[in-house]
């Protein structure tokens, strides 16, 4: 199964931008990668929220699951978020408070769940494997269906914003101030 992608492309001329803007190539250049910085932030936090919500968890659970990083081959630039959709540790996602049912962590309840430390110093939420005492197994959150989901929605907004940074930018260089 292939890693969902946004693909992104914004293709003007150079020179029209130029004519259009009163901008030099330089500056073009500039208001091109700091736009670029803008929009990874931007989708950085649009996809944590709304992942942070379909999954039940706080977002600073998932602030780790993110790496970024941007390219530049020539005049073109690229811009890379990494997302990781292992599951997470259930304990990681809130607070976890036990209860006679089970487990509650933020907005998740884990039935027959309990929270302590069992292989190793750090508290977490378990789940038995079977009848007896051991083994257990550590309660995780899936969250890669729910960001396969989500990912595809962000290409239309993502343009766009993109085209309203740039511009925005681009005046900011010129020395168009609105």
């Amino acid at each position: 199964m292939s890693a969902p992608t946004v693909g992104i492309s914004f293709n003007h001329s150079l020179e029209e931008l130029s004519r259009e803007f009163g901008a030099t190539l330089a500056q073009i250049d500039k208001a091109r990668t700091r736009a670029v910085r803008k929009l990874r932030k931007w989708l950085q936090t649009q996809l944590a929220r709304e992942l942070a919500q379909a999954v039940g968890t706080q977002q600073k659970a998932l602030k780790p699951r993110f790496h970024h990083s941007i390219y530049r081959e020539g005049r073109t630039l690229w811009a890379h978020i990494w997302i990781g959709v292992n599951p997470i540790d259930a304990h990681r996602t809130g607070r976890p408070r036990q209860l006679k049912k089970g487990v509650r962590v933020h907005q998740n309840l884990f039935e027959k769940a309990f929270f302590v430390n069992v292989y190793g110093d750090e508290k977490k939420v378990w789940q038995r494997k079977g009848k007896g005492r051991f083994p257990v197994i550590k309660v995780q959150v899936p969250i890669a269906e729910q960001m396969r989901e989500i990912l595809p929605r962000y290409e239309g907004p993502a343009a766009a914003k993109l085209a309203q940074i740039f511009e925005h930018e681009l005046k900011f260089e010129a020395g168009w101030f609105d």
